[in-house]
C-alpha cells in the first residue's frame, strides 16, 4: 500500500470496510462510495465518496488526485490518517471484540 498514493474501493455495500480504514490509517486517501461507514471524507481531506451509479463521478475523483501536486497530496495523506484516528475508538472496539468472543482476554489460560 505504501507504494501507492490513493486507495480505491467503490463498493456498493460495506458494513464496515476493513480495507478502507486500513488505507486511511496508513495515511492513504480513499475513493469509495457513500455505501460505507466512511463518509464526509472530502471535508476532512481524507478522500472522496462517489456514486456507484455514475462512472463519471469515479473518474472525476481519480482525476482530482492525479492533478494534485506533492504538497497537496501530502495534506490529504495527513487528513486520511487524522480521519482514521478520530473515527475509530480502539479501546471500545477491543472491548466489543472481547464480549463477542467470550469475555475477557486470557493469556495461557489466565485472565489478563
Amino acid at each position: 500500500m505504501k507504494e501507492h498514493h490513493v486507495f480505491i474501493l467503490p463498493s456498493k455495500s460495506e458494513n464496515y470496510g476493513h480495507a478502507i480504514i486500513e488505507a486511511l490509517s496508513a495515511g492513504r486517501p480513499v475513493i469509495t462510495s457513500h455505501a460505507t461507514p466512511w463518509n464526509n471524507l472530502e471535508t476532512a481531506k481524507a478522500g472522496m465518496n462517489v456514486s456507484t451509479d455514475d462512472i463519471i463521478d469515479l473518474v472525476n475523483a481519480i482525476d482530482n488526485f492525479v492533478g494534485m501536486g506533492k504538497e497537496e497530496l501530502e495534506e490529504w495523506s495527513v487528513g486520511a490518517a487524522g480521519y482514521a484516528m478520530k473515527s475509530v475508538d480502539v479501546e471500545k472496539t477491543r472491548k466489543e471484540y472481547e464480549m463477542m468472543f467470550g469475555g475477557e482476554r486470557t493469556k495461557k489460560g489466565r485472565k489478563v
